[in-house]
C-alpha cells in the first residue's frame, strides 16, 4: 500500500469503518489509501472508489488488484456531481452522475460511510446526494477547500449532522442518530 493517511483521520476512520457495510470513497486518488484501508479493518465491506482522473484511475486499480481486494473494492472511472453530464479531465470525456443515482444504479440498500477529498468540488457532490444522506445518514469525513464546501458543511449542520473539525481542512460529520451510547 502507498500513500500517507492524515493522521487525524486515522483514528476516527478505522472505528467507522469495523462496522460498516459500503463505504463510498469520492475522490480516491491514485493509491486509494482510504479504500484499502477499509478493507484492512473490515474485510467484509463493500467500497465504491470514485475517481475520475484516468491516470490517477489507472493507479488506483493497480494498487486494488496488486493489494488483492478487487472483490472488496469496486473502482468506477467517474465523476460525482449535482446533475448527471459529462466533463473533460485529461483530455478524456469523463461521465458525470449524482451520487443519488449512482446509489440507485448500483442497488445499494445502505451507505455507512462516505469521504469526499475532491478539491473543491464536494459542494457539488453533497448537493446531488442528499436523499442518499437523507435516507443513510453516512459518516462523513469531508476535506474542505473552497467556500462552496464549507456551505456544503453548513447544509448538512442543518440536516442534523454535528461537525468535528479536524487539524488542517478536516471534518468529521455524524448524524445524531449514528452515536453509540452503549
Amino acid at each position: 500500500m502507498f500513500g500517507l493517511v492524515e493522521p487525524q483521520w486515522r483514528d476516527y476512520f478505522k472505528e467507522a469503518v469495523k462496522s460498516a457495510k459500503v463505504f463510498i470513497d469520492v475522490g480516491s486518488a491514485s493509491d486509494g489509501y482510504y479504500a484499502l484501508l477499509s478493507t484492512k479493518f473490515n474485510r467484509k465491506i463493500l467500497v465504491v472508489a470514485v475517481e475520475p482522473s484516468p491516470t490517477e484511475y489507472r493507479y488506483l486499480l493497480y494498487n486494488v488488484t496488486i493489494n488483492n481486494v478487487k472483490n472488496n473494492i469496486l473502482c468506477l472511472n467517474i465523476g460525482l456531481s449535482d446533475q448527471s453530464g459529462r466533463i473533460m479531465i485529461e483530455n478524456k470525456n469523463i461521465y458525470l452522475i449524482k451520487l443519488d443515482e449512482l446509489v440507485n444504479v448500483l442497488k445499494l440498500d445502505t451507505v455507512d460511510l462516505i469521504k469526499l477529498d475532491v478539491e473543491g468540488a464536494g459542494g457539488k457532490i453533497i448537493a446531488g446526494a442528499v436523499k442518499t444522506i437523507e435516507k443513510f445518514k453516512p459518516i462523513i469525513f469531508f476535506e474542505v477547500h473552497n467556500d462552496d464546501e464549507r456551505r456544503a458543511i453548513r447544509k448538512l449542520s442543518k440536516m442534523g449532522y454535528k461537525i468535528y473539525k479536524q487539524p488542517g481542512d478536516m471534518y468529521i460529520l455524524i448524524h445524531p442518530s449514528k452515536f453509540n451510547y452503549s
